[in-house]
């Protein structure tokens, strides 16, 4: 990966935001896995843990950075705050995914998620997620080139539309950000 990957140029700004989740997403679901079978037992109770503890009011978090930028206007701390509240579950979740992958474990991920409307808002995104990362991790040796996370980049994007936040790209490939 670090062949092309690290020389890779950004086409829009919109591509440049959503690479930093699907690196993320991906880089995390493969250190769990590769590390997994270290301390696995603890390693299983702290991911979960930490999942439950991101996904804690997710949702509200994410309306209230909407609604604190209608007041002070500045994109860029409404991309880090909406992407604390809903990027960083995933990313939490992929983890969770990953060192379950890792283990062999038979556990479905929806085991360590208590029923809440977070549950519900990220369900059919976590499904999703798994699915491609599985994907990639099974092909992992055959990645040539950045294409590898457009299902990522899409989940990305979709979770920010369903959290009540647009992001798009304008001809000249500067991003834009816009809010109902």
């Amino acid at each position: 990966m670090p062949g092309f990957l690290l020389n890779y140029t950004y086409g829009t700004h919109e591509e440049k935001i959503l690479m930093q989740f699907s690196e993320s997403i991906l880089m995390e679901y493969c250190a769990c896995r590769i590390s997994a079978m270290f301390g696995k037992d603890a390693i299983t109770s702290t991911e979960h843990e930490l999942v439950r503890n991101s996904l804690s009011d997710a949702i509200l978090k994410s309306a209230n950075a909407i609604l604190s930028y209608r007041h002070h206007g500045n994109i860029d701390k409404l991309l880090v705050d909406v992407g604390e509240s809903v990027w960083f579950p995933m990313q939490c979740i992929s983890r969770l995914i990953g060192h379950l992958d890792g283990i062999g474990s038979q556990d479905d991920v929806f085991t360590y998620i208590e029923d809440s409307p977070e549950k519900v808002f990220f369900e059919k995104h976590v499904n999703e997620m798994q699915y491609c990362l599985r994907k990639l991790w099974d092909s992992r040796d055959s990645w040539r080139n950045v294409d590898l996370f457009d299902p990522l980049n899409r989940i990305g994007k979709q979770l920010f539309y369903d959290a009540g936040m647009h992001i798009t790209s304008l001809p000249d490939g500067r991003g834009w950000v816009s809010v109902p």
